[in-house]
């Protein structure tokens, strides 16, 4: 059966609080073990918390064509997701640009006010820029996402839209090719069409052969490109329980939690998360007990942003933006969530 609304927002916090976790975990046990070094076990460390974005993805393409198809206009579809992305994103860059710049991490994770500044963008991957953290990387394949669907809704092709992802997918197939990869996403679109079928097959109730045929489709491109033979089947069957209506357990309470703070936790926890941990083993607290503290902090504090300042900002901000948009000459837009 089709998937009813609480079933696929708990379904979907869920899936982000894994994700969410998924690459915290990898942060603070392989990721600082290759960077400064750990005294627990290596096989503690959590490597294939990695992969967790593009689990990621796949979210964000659904939730990209659910957003897409409920607006009237591609500027109604641009400013609910940049009103979405930047005001919470802006709050954990300043907060991040000032802890590693009072409190010294490494050098190469200093970075200059120069760079702080184009980081504000959230474009400083296409100026060559470096990110204040780590796991900003994401974010511009999101921009180029949204910027992709807009285009399609200029020319009123939203319904065609996995018919062009076949092209998408056919250039992928045939190998790298890195121009066109930086504008038009090619590393990671398949994760996205996925996303969009998975919407089409669980919220349009469009269960068919061409809707398998093509989430096996991208599933075959992402293992050509990526060649992660044991992870990313782990990460479509996850998606696809949740699609086909078979994962209760992305429901749990503390999942959806995790999955509701999300957001500011990926954008917060990495680079504060290892000042954390770097100053608590240089008062002699074990590296293990420090990554325990590490987490609870950075879900302290992603709480902190997400329920203090995000939500009660985004709306102020969305209907600050429909009013430009119709000052500049769109027309009226009701500033709907």
């Amino acid at each position: 059966m089709e998937l009813k609304h609480g079933d696929r927002i708990g379904g979907l916090d869920g899936m982000r609080g894994v994700a969410a976790m998924a690459v915290l975990l990898y942060h603070y046990t392989w990721k600082f073990r290759s960077d400064f070094g750990h005294d627990f076990p290596t096989w503690l460390d959590f490597s294939w918390g990695l992969y967790g974005v593009q689990l990621f993805f796949m979210i964000s393409g659904f939730v990209i064509f659910m957003t897409a198809n409920s607006c009237k206009t591609w500027g109604e579809f641009l400013v609910k997701r940049i009103s979405r992305l930047y005001p919470t994103y802006w709050v954990c860059l300043a907060i991040t640009f000032t802890a590693i710049t009072v409190f010294f991490l490494s050098d190469n994770r200093s970075r200059t006010l120069h760079e702080g500044l184009v980081n504000i963008t959230m474009l400083q991957t296409m100026f060559n820029v470096k990110s204040v953290d780590g796991a900003y990387w994401s974010l511009y394949p999101e921009l180029l996402f949204y910027a992709i669907v807009s285009v399609v809704m200029v020319f009123g092709a939203l319904r065609h839209l996995q018919w062009i992802g076949l092209a998408w997918l056919a250039v992928v197939w045939h190998g790298p090719i890195h121009l066109p990869g930086i504008w038009l996403d090619l590393e990671w679109g398949g994760f996205f069409l996925a996303g969009i079928t998975g919407y089409r097959i669980a919220m349009m109730g469009e269960r068919t052969w061409f809707n398998y045929a093509y989430l096996a489709l991208t599933f075959l491109v992402n293992l050509k490109a990526n060649h992660q033979w044991v992870v990313y089947p782990v990460i479509y069957a996850v998606f696809l329980l949740f699609v086909f209506g078979r994962a209760s357990f992305l429901s749990h309470p503390w999942l959806r939690y995790l999955g509701a703070i999300s957001y500011a936790l990926y954008l917060i926890h990495q680079n504060i998360g290892y000042l954390i941990i770097k100053n608590l083993r240089a008062v002699g607290i074990p590296d293990l007990f420090a990554v325990v503290i590490a987490i609870g902090c950075a879900i302290g504090l992603a709480h902190m942003i997400t329920y203090w300042f995000e939500k009660p900002m985004i709306p102020r901000f969305r209907k600050a933006l429909f009013r430009l948009k119709d000052r500049i000459g769109g027309s009226p837009a009701t500033a709907a969530t």
